[in-house]
């Protein structure tokens, strides 16, 4: 199994962890913050939740953002495009960059495959 193929796997697996924890955190912050906290905190303690979830978004937004831009400029692909990618989509963008490279190597491995043999020969 190819660096590339590994690396893709790895992403996805994180990107089903991802999901599964950002539905059942909500579930578990209310009840924890319920059964362990008097009424006249819980606010508190929901407004501090939902920072720091925003702050965690923001941050693997921003590390997402800049490794895929400089792994796209280590493949000669377009950097702001695939920065702006990551800074949006998250770990979903750099499932897709995977992806796309994957793509990328089976379409040249194509062409490679239906070039005739003989084509440099017939040419002069």
């Amino acid at each position: 199994m190819k660096k590339l193929e590994k690396i893709a796997i790895v992403l996805i697996v994180l990107w089903v962890f991802k999901l599964i924890v950002a539905v059942a955190t909500p579930f578990f912050i209310r009840h924890m913050i319920a059964a362990a906290c008097p009424t006249d905190k819980l606010d508190m303690l929901k407004i501090l939740a939902g920072a720091f979830a925003l702050m965690w978004g923001w941050g693997t937004s921003v590390a997402c953002g800049i490794w895929l831009f400089l792994e796209a400029k280590r493949e000669s692909r377009p950097r702001w495009l695939w920065c702006l990618a990551g800074l949006t989509l998250n770990i979903n963008a750099v499932i897709l960059f995977f992806v796309w490279l994957a793509f990328q190597d089976i379409r040249q491995m194509h062409n490679k495959a239906s070039l005739p043999d003989n084509a440099d020969s017939s040419c002069s």
